[in-house]
């Protein structure tokens, strides 16, 4: 028995424990065999060896990842507040920047996270970034739907037929 996945989860780690354990309890079981069909160095079998006469099979169990508890936090009320817009929320304007976003959550719901760690949950939930559509205070619509629907179809004709410079050619 051959055991070589690339990486390995807890659960999986604590099987091929146990597979040592298993054995450790055969007559005539050699280490160097067990070390070579786990895929482990020799030392390391002889470490569960010891841990396993010491404590028994319990020694060998998978524990628990040490670190504080993973931050959580209500999804649909974070996208309920996103949908608020950022006025709602006393900015200036309405867009969304990583940086309100992540006051906005820990606002709402007492969760902080660092910015580009924000940008990465927001990715996650199918958020992507996107830039505003800058438009001039001048702008008016009207003139440029006129410009559109008279102007612009003469210059295609006139580009079509040959004579793409107003002077007529070069």
């Amino acid at each position: 028995m051959i055991w070589r996945p690339q990486k390995l989860t807890r659960k999986q780690l604590e099987e091929r424990r146990m597979e040592a354990v298993r054995r450790f309890q055969q007559p005539g079981h050699v280490q160097d065999e067990i070390a070579r069909d786990l895929g482990v160095s020799k030392t390391t079998v002889s470490l569960w060896k010891k841990r396993w006469r010491e404590q028994g099979a319990e020694g060998l169990k998978a524990t628990v990842g040490g670190g504080p508890p993973p931050r959580t936090f209500d999804v649909q009320r974070f996208e309920e507040d996103l949908a608020k817009g950022a006025k709602h929320f006393n900015y200036p304007t309405d867009g969304w920047s990583t940086r309100r976003i992540t006051e906005m959550l820990y606002l709402t719901q007492d969760v902080k996270f660092h910015s580009q760690h924000m940008r990465r949950i927001l990715h996650q939930l199918g958020y992507s970034h996107q830039k505003v559509a800058v438009q001039s205070r001048e702008r008016n619509q009207e003139l440029i739907d006129t410009w559109v629907k008279s102007t612009l179809p003469d210059i295609k004709k006139k580009a079509k037929g040959g004579k793409s410079h107003p002077g007529g050619g070069r």
